[in-house]
């Protein structure tokens, strides 16, 4: 229940009452519980009217609300002519707000870029964002929605606050570390002779575990002869040279050397 609070004339005793279209039909209809009041009072006090809200009066909409006030003595009418009185119609809103938001990839790899936008509901004019640790941008206001980057691994808290009250956080995306991948010679040369035995090393500079796979540049099909982070010519022939390069994967965030 809501109380209504009116001001009452400057002179006289009159009488007030309270209508609400809570269904939007554009009537004001007493036995669906539209009509309030029929409060008496003397000039210049101040009268309550207890305002009933139905339960299946939904939030985020408009209604129209009208406030009889007369001299003479009011009925059910809505729309009744007054002699020495006044009508007034507002618009009533059951203003609720429920902060939420939405991410374009549950999973990303730093430095991809995800999204997010916002799924609130109700009457939101302020939004602020807080993408968590290691984001870009990390603090942002408005209503986006939002491409963000991380730079750090991990399970990013992103918290979301409308109108500059309600907010909401959760475990909004998961973070895996890129890796950095580096190639050197392990066993032989660069440059080196017929018949000798040459392995070409990949590795990671963070420590995550990778899977990798080899290529040769003139025929960039995937060569057998990979195995785990090392290509290995046993011996090396002639058609073997050229230039190499590895492509490795830590839960499916990549990097080529």
């Amino acid at each position: 229940n809501y109380d209504l609070k009116m001001k009452f004339g400057l002179y006289n005793v009159e009488t007030a009452v309270a209508f609400v279209d809570w269904n939007g039909d554009g009537k004001f209809q007493r036995y669906k519980g539209e009509m309030f009041g029929f409060v008496t009072a003397p000039a210049r006090s101040i009268a309550t009217i207890v305002v009933k809200v139905p339960s299946t009066f939904k939030p985020n909409q408009a209604v129209r609300f009208r406030i009889l006030e007369d001299y003479n003595a009011l009925d059910t009418n809505a729309c009744k002519s007054l002699s020495y009185g006044q009508s007034e119609d507002y618009s009533i809103v059951y203003e609720k707000t429920t902060p939420n938001f939405m991410t374009s990839k549950a999973t990303v790899c730093t430095g991809e870029k995800v999204t997010f936008k916002d799924t609130s509901v109700g009457l939101v004019s302020q939004w602020d964002w807080d993408f968590g640790d290691g984001a870009t941008p990390q603090y942002v206001s408005g209503e986006g929605p939002f491409e963000v980057s991380y730079s750090k691994p991990g399970v990013k808290r992103v918290r979301l606050k409308i109108n500059g009250a309600d907010s909401v956080v959760m475990n909004a995306v998961t973070v895996n570390q890129t890796p950095l991948a580096n190639v050197a010679v392990k066993l032989g040369m660069e440059a080196i002779c017929e018949q000798l035995p040459v392995t070409l090393a990949v590795r990671n500079t963070f420590s995550n575990p990778i899977n990798s796979v080899w290529y040769k540049v003139a025929a960039p099909v995937a060569l057998n002869k990979g195995t785990d982070s090392l290509l290995v010519f046993k011996p090396i022939g002639l058609a073997d040279s050229g230039k190499y390069f590895a492509v490795v994967d830590y839960l499916g965030c990549k990097d080529t050397t």
